[in-house]
């Protein structure tokens, strides 16, 4: 029998049948799941495992848009500079290139969507729930909350929301 689960790789206890990391079957290939035919099989998400692996950030689908995670104030800072310049860049080549105006509004909505979906992730790095947003549509508060968004410190280590995106896990050894 393996020590470790040949799918995530998770040490595995003497004798387990299951890995307590991941819950596949021990000496199954990973795109396998052993089930009976007619049996009530349900799949839960294993959040321990979400927590503990941070999102991909390497695909402009999680960089962008998507609310998991926490994003800190770098990232948050850069990639909100980012939306506000491909969006000038994009209304003044309309202006000056009338048929590409019909870009502006799916790429005005895109970028709506972005900035809310880093902003959310932003919240989550300081351990807020992404509803705190609201507080943007909020005149005079909203300056405030920008300005926290930007400035505050995220909270130290792992949160309710995911690992510190700041922390560099350290070279596994084989």
């Amino acid at each position: 029998m393996d020590k470790f689960c040949s799918y995530c790789g998770a040490p595995l206890a003497e004798g387990a049948k299951f890995c307590g990391h991941c819950g596949k079957k021990v000496g199954m290939p990973s795109g396998e799941v052993d089930v009976e035919p007619n049996s009530d099989f349900r799949v839960f998400p294993n959040r321990d495992y979400y927590d503990k692996n941070p999102a991909n950030d390497y695909t402009i689908k999680e960089q962008y848009f998507s609310y998991h995670g926490r994003l800190n104030r770098k990232r948050y800072f850069f990639r909100s500079l980012a939306e506000i310049f491909v969006f000038v860049v994009l209304v003044i080549l309309s202006v000056v290139i009338f048929p590409l105006m019909i870009l502006v509004v799916p790429a005005a909505i895109a970028i709506t969507v972005s900035g809310v979906m880093l902003t959310i992730r932003r919240f989550h790095d300081l351990d807020k729930s992404g509803w705190f947003y609201l507080f943007l549509f909020v005149p005079v508060a909203d300056v405030i909350v920008s300005l926290y968004l930007v400035f505050a410190k995220g909270t130290d280590g792992p949160n309710r929301y995911g690992p510190d995106p700041l922390f560099e896990a350290p070279l596994l050894k084989h």
